[in-house]
């Protein structure tokens, strides 16, 4: 999965859980070093949001969310280097 999807995902995934009514649910997290967060409905409306389009039962469909990157930069997770060229890891 390349990270453009990740990231659709991610937008998808937080615009569902506002969208659905679940505005007070949280997100837990831990980091690989033991670092944790927690994040609710508010702390993610507040992070920066993208807009990405996505191709959706034949149709384009913009979804908006934060990407996650963003989230789990919170808990220290290792960002990976972007995929150019033969260096592309094979889930690029």
């Amino acid at each position: 999965m390349t990270p453009k999807t990740w990231l659709a995902l991610s937008a998808m995934a937080a615009g569902l859980l506002i969208a659905t009514g679940a505005a007070a649910q949280s997100i837990a997290l831990s980091g690989l070093a033991g670092k944790k967060a927690q994040l609710g409905a508010a702390d993610i409306a507040a992070l920066p949001h993208q807009t990405v389009t996505l191709p959706l039962e034949g149709k384009s469909e913009a979804c908006d969310g934060v990407p996650l990157s963003l989230i789990l930069a919170k808990v220290g997770a290792p960002q990976a280097r972007p995929c150019v060229g033969l260096n592309c890891p094979t889930w690029c």
